[in-house]
């Protein structure tokens, strides 16, 4: 399976695809039937990259790119450097994200700030900032085969997708504030993130990661 996927600001235009190679192009010193090419940089050595965007710079000081990889997980590479500064667990429902996209904010005051996504077959939103919190995320089913594309309106209160093999298009009105609802009552601090250990809190695993903490703080 071969694919790129493409996304711009004012001045560069990037691309990545299963070569596992960012690829940027200097939009200034482009011209007509000319595309200028800045050096590409390998972002990943076994993963295949799916998707990528801007991350939004209200939530950070430095300027960064997160992509997500058929491994399900979230990078955040500097938009300079290119150095991967944070690798985050994405959404694990069913099937690696195929594509990411920042949602566009109605109220420009709003600290809240979401990213829209889909599967094969589902669409969802996760919550900023990327903290592998599993109550930061939601899915549901878009398309009872394969979503083709998903896009969102301008003011970010729809959600349009379309169809593989239904030759349908939803309109879906977007509703943070249930996501919010989710995250308060998974809890806070390390609560939400128990979950994710065979056992939880009271497992074998967290039981032996605790004993090795102290061990090494005796050492």
């Amino acid at each position: 399976m071969n694919f790129s996927f493409c996304f711009c600001s004012k001045i560069s235009e990037f691309d990545i695809g299963t070569d596992r190679i960012l690829a940027e192009y200097d939009l200034n010193e482009s011209e007509i039937d000319h595309l200028a090419l800045k050096p590409s940089t390998r972002i990943e050595q076994i993963a295949e990259p799916m998707s990528a965007c801007y991350y939004p710079s209200s939530l950070t000081k430095e300027s960064f790119l997160v992509t997500i990889n058929n491994e399900y997980k979230y990078k955040l590479y500097n938009s300079d450097t290119k150095m991967c500064r944070k690798t985050i667990l994405g959404p694990t429902f069913g099937s690696p994200l195929r594509k990411i996209e920042i949602l566009p904010k109605l109220n420009e005051n709003s600290p809240e700030e979401y990213i829209y996504f889909m599967t094969t077959d589902k669409i969802g939103l996760q919550r900023l900032p990327l903290t592998g919190n599993p109550y930061d995320q939601m899915a549901i089913i878009a398309h009872p085969n394969r979503v083709s594309d998903v896009r969102a309106s301008y003011d970010g209160q729809y959600l349009f997708t379309s169809g593989g093999l239904d030759n349908v298009v939803h309109m879906l009105h977007v509703n943070p504030q249930v996501l919010q609802a989710q995250a308060q009552l998974g809890g806070k601090d390390l609560i939400p993130f128990y979950k994710l250990l065979e056992g939880g809190r009271d497992g074998d695993i967290f039981r032996e990661m605790q004993e090795l903490f102290y061990y090494s703080q005796l050492r």
